[in-house]
């Protein structure tokens, strides 16, 4: 029963099966350890899985402080960047979102499903404020934007 390995499992597969109050548990319990006590490949998947867990429930400042503790120690994964860039623009915090425009973009953005890709270019279209600094993630994402663009013209 003490097996991280074990708790791991039983955490992904309670989420899978939507047990969200069992997943919330064992990924918190998994946040909580030291990050020696498992290998830290993993590390991005608890943090995105709890941090999914807690907007879910509409904790979404508590996602973001979560994402912000995994940037402490670790570089980002484009999933924890496309769920960073999605709490704060639903918390509205615009001019944190032009900070994160401004610092690493990860290229692996482009790996992602293209539903979040056209996410990510549908929230910088209903921005309140002009980002200066979304060309170099539009060009990241150059593929998805322009479809966009054709069907519903440009957002700039």
């Amino acid at each position: 029963p003490q097996s991280l390995a074990l708790v791991l499992e039983s955490a992904r597969k309670n989420f899978m099966e939507q047990k969200s109050d069992e997943a919330l548990k064992l990924f918190e319990d998994l946040w909580s350890r030291p990050t020696f006590s498992y290998p830290t490949r993993y590390r991005s998947e608890v943090a995105l899985r709890l941090a999914f867990l807690y907007a879910s429930k509409l904790n979404l400042v508590d996602a973001n402080q979560l994402i912000d503790k995994y940037r402490e120690s670790y570089p980002w994964t484009a999933s924890l960047w496309h769920l960073k860039f999605k709490l704060l623009a639903a918390l509205g915090f615009w001019n944190e979102l032009q900070t994160l425009l401004k610092q690493e973009i990860p290229e692996s953005l482009v790996l992602l499903e293209e539903q979040k890709q056209k996410e990510i270019v549908k929230i910088l279209g209903k921005c309140p404020i002009n980002f200066i600094d979304k060309s170099k993630l539009l060009k990241i994402l150059e593929k998805t934007s322009n479809s966009l663009e054709e069907k519903n013209g440009s957002f700039e």
